[in-house]
């Protein structure tokens, strides 16, 4: 039970790193899907388009906004997840169990001979 538990926030500590590295991941991606949305309306401001080009030119702005929809929509879920549990959160519950598992002590308050008369070797 104890290692289970210990397994079990060892790979928790693991999984949040993983969310952080693909939120990273996801942030760069959104920049980039941001800069190719600017540069399709740069082109649209510059260039002289006859009906097929434009027709061309939506849709690459339209596969372009979808897609950038779905890595917003991923980012926005793994910023919630992340804003509430965090790292600290984790180690805090580490630390709560290895306490929890530590050899503890006992020194009576009011009871003294009665310790005693049970520690080991007397």
């Amino acid at each position: 039970m104890e290692n289970d538990l210990r397994i079990e926030l060892s790979g928790m500590l693991k999984r949040f790193g993983e969310l952080e590295d693909r939120k990273n991941l996801l942030l760069e991606k959104s920049s980039t899907l941001d800069k190719k949305v600017c540069d399709i309306m740069h082109c649209a401001e510059f260039y002289e388009l006859d009906a097929c080009k434009g027709y061309k030119l939506y849709r690459i702005l339209h596969e372009t906004r979808i897609e950038r929809r779905k890595v917003k929509n991923e980012l926005e879920g793994i910023l919630g997840i992340l804003r509430s549990v965090s790292v600290k959160n984790i180690e805090g519950a580490t630390k709560s169990f290895e306490n929890a598992y530590r050899d503890k002590k006992y020194a009576p308050r009011v009871v003294d001979e009665l310790f005693d008369l049970f520690k080991e070797g007397e």
